[in-house]
């Protein structure tokens, strides 16, 4: 399982975007036709495969599990429509044990119960092992 986000998963979050600032809230189908760029043909009708569709519909499931984007339906509506979900707490600045000294040196040692914390040490079974039997 890749880590990053895959082509239909960037395409998910550009189209939810650029729906948003529009005021609008996409269905499966709009993010599916903005994805892989589908144009109406005479009649005005926007045809997507099957493959198509279920492609956009992991990526968004995806998405959805990792809380990037929120899908809901209206009472009369049978179709999902999505937005995506903004960080409630976003990281601003830069945190005080990550700060450089004014110098540009590297910021002083951590303090000593975190160099404690990351010393070696033996497992249970070579300390049983190490013992002399008797005494």
């Amino acid at each position: 399982m890749s880590r990053g986000f895959g082509r239909v998963q960037w395409g998910c979050l550009t189209a939810i975007w650029n729906h948003e600032r529009r005021g609008e809230q996409p269905t499966t189908f709009d993010i599916a036709v903005d994805i892989y760029k589908i144009k109406a043909d005479k009649v005005g009708t926007r045809w997507i495969s099957d493959a198509q569709h279920v492609a956009v519909k992991r990526a968004l499931a995806g998405l959805q599990r990792q809380a990037r984007v929120v899908g809901f339906r209206a009472e009369t509506e049978r179709v999902m429509r999505w937005r995506t979900m903004l960080p409630r707490n976003p990281i601003t600045g830069i945190a005080p044990c990550c700060a450089r000294a004014a110098s540009g040196h590297a910021a002083a040692t951590p303090p000593s119960s975190v160099m404690n914390s990351r010393r070696f040490i033996r497992s249970p079974r070579r300390r049983a092992r190490g013992m002399i039997p008797g005494s």
